[in-house]
């Protein structure tokens, strides 16, 4: 827990009236060491905003989307609390809403995009540091004669709401402080009957005196009054000293929840989307990955899921963190989209060599040579290639010409600050139920996991959190009951929202390991400026690069022909 510094004003002032109409000025003595914020042991993404400046802790406490209310019980002597859960049926704002609606907002929005540049702008890249909004609390009439007509009482009140307002803004690293009050405690100067008019009559009012009096960004009213709906404000207009200002309904003993009302009319003040429950915060990515829905109640979009590792994808192969990997697909980003994985036999040839153009990685600066039962976890290997790719400097290409098979492949130079585009992407298939790993073949039931298909009841996935993610039409968390989709960790998605599970395709993929009879000695490769004969490239090398290197390499029963990429490259 931390005291916080920021919460009040220095020399924070409080308005009153005479009963002759005369402004009054206070700066009465307030505790600002007994307000905290911070969250529980073991759980950071919890929130807690307590005050111990009444005898007692006094506050709420939020965790797992679920919000308490901390207050001291009264007469014990033993330092009794009571802690309960809010928002239940009967408390006042559950039936209630703001009273902007989409409506409103849209006519608002266009209105002030009108009239002030910075809205059309946009804010995204503000919220990357600390914001400070300073705001003014105005008390109307029945409030204060609600609390007895005890200005102290009511001061109090709206010190502890702020303290809760304060917490909510504090993920979102923004600080609110409250700079000022004002009580009318001798008649409201305008009319209160018609939140809608009340707003704008508010907006008027601040500016004849109140703005100059206490500056500020936002300011509240806080009126004793249902109105049906728990506030309303001006979207975007906490740059606008003209309707910069807002209504709270306040017409209860729960602070806690006021202070949601109050946070969400701030929010309306400072542009932000409130995001109903079951709108998509992240789309599906692609055939491992999972979408994520808002839940209505946090800020952030819950943590990003996919598909559990060792999962069947729906073309063939197997999810592996987040994506369906193939050799077939590398040779397409390599050498076009005509290009697949070469036949067996240029794996088992070149990635048993053990140097720059076939290794299965790095150990002690020297290159490792497969294993045989890991050749498909080395460098790719392609065929059916039509163009030489651009590739950066210090880059080889090579071609090999073994017995009825082409293989094409690249090079990497360990060290170098650029991903290696050659290798064998972790998760590819390498056999029936095994996947490469680390440049290792290994079988999936290395990937332990309490999850399967049969968990699900068939209905659904499994994510990376061992949990199912449902068909639209079950619900989580094994997909048995009729539903509407999602798991336990994605959010709720919206009623008929149809929830795409990854489906396997009935064809599967498999690959036939093929045996050769090589050579226990292979020649090196050599670079060489020599140029080799073009006819046996079959026409291949056809782009003109006037320092390109061409190697050659003559052995029977296969031909190998390296192009190497130099810092400087000019075609002509």
């Amino acid at each position: 827990m931390k005291v916080k510094k920021l919460l009040l004003s220095k020399n924070f002032p409080v308005f009153t009236y005479t009963d002759q109409g005369a402004l009054l000025e206070d700066q009465p003595f307030i505790r600002k060491d007994c307000y905290y914020h911070g969250y529980v042991e073991g759980d950071p993404d919890s929130l807690v905003s307590l005050s111990t400046c009444f005898g007692g802790f006094q506050g709420i406490l939020q965790i797992n989307h679920i919000v308490y209310e901390i207050l001291p019980k009264k007469l014990s002597t033993t330092f009794e609390h009571l802690v309960f859960k809010m928002y239940g049926e009967e408390k006042q704002f559950s039936p209630m809403r703001c009273g902007l609606t989409d409506e409103k907002i849209a006519q608002q929005m266009k209105f002030q995009e009108s009239n002030n540049s910075t809205l059309q702008s946009g804010y995204k890249r503000l919220w990357m540091h600390k914001k400070f909004v300073e705001m003014a609390v105005v008390v109307d009439h029945n409030r204060y004669a609600y609390r007895e007509y005890n200005v102290t009482t009511v001061e109090l009140e709206v010190i502890t709401t702020m303290n809760n307002v304060n917490t909510f803004y504090q993920p979102l690293n923004i600080e609110v402080s409250l700079v000022g009050m004002e009580v009318w405690n001798e008649g409201n100067p305008v009319e209160i009957k018609n939140m809608d008019i009340l707003v704008d009559l508010f907006c008027a009012w601040k500016e004849k005196g109140f703005s100059a009096r206490v500056p500020h960004d936002a300011a509240h009213v806080f009126v004793k009054r249902g109105y049906g709906t728990f506030g309303i404000s001006y979207v975007g207009s906490v740059c606008n000293y003209n309707t910069n200002c807002a209504v709270d309904a306040f017409t209860s003993d729960d602070l806690g929840s006021f202070a949601f009302v109050v946070s969400h009319e701030l929010g309306h003040s400072l542009d932000c989307k409130f995001t109903p429950s079951g709108d998509v915060c992240r789309e599906q990515a692609n055939e491992c990955d999972l979408p994520e829905w808002c839940d209505g109640t946090s800020y952030q979009c819950p943590e990003d899921v996919h598909v559990q590792d060792g999962a069947e994808c729906p073309g063939g192969g197997y999810c592996y963190e987040k994506r369906c990997n193939s050799r077939d697909e590398l040779c397409s980003k390599l050498f076009g989209p005509n290009a697949k994985s070469a036949s067996q036999i240029c794996y088992s040839t070149v990635n048993i060599q053990g140097d720059r153009f076939g290794n299965c990685g790095l150990k002690n600066n020297q290159f490792i040579k497969c294993n045989t039962s890991d050749t498909l976890c080395g460098r790719v290997q392609c065929k059916d290639v039509t163009k030489i790719p651009t590739l950066r400097y210090h880059s080889t290409l090579h071609w090999l010409h073994l017995n009825d098979s082409i293989c094409w492949g690249i090079d990497f130079h360990y060290g170098m600050p650029w991903p290696d585009l050659g290798e064998v992407k972790d998760g590819t298939e390498c056999g029936k139920e095994h996947i490469c790993v680390r440049r290792k073949c290994i079988p999936l039931a290395y990937l332990k996991t309490n999850c399967s298909p049969e968990t699900c009841n068939r209905n659904g996935v499994c994510n990376n959190r061992h949990h199912c993610h449902c068909g639209n039409e079950w619900d989580p968390p094994d997909c048995r009951v009729k539903g509407k989709g999602g798991s336990v960790d994605s959010g709720p998605p919206p009623i008929g929202n149809e929830v795409e599970v990854p489906q396997k395709k009935q064809q599967k993929k498999t690959y036939q390991l093929l045996f050769w009879l090589i050579p226990s000695s292979l020649p090196r490769i050599v670079e060489t400026r020599g140029k080799p004969d073009m006819g046996n490239v079959l026409g291949m090398l056809f782009v003109r690069v006037a320092s390109l290197t061409l190697t050659l390499a003559k052995a029977v029963p296969y031909n190998l022909y390296v192009t190497t990429y130099r810092r400087k490259c000019r075609y002509r």
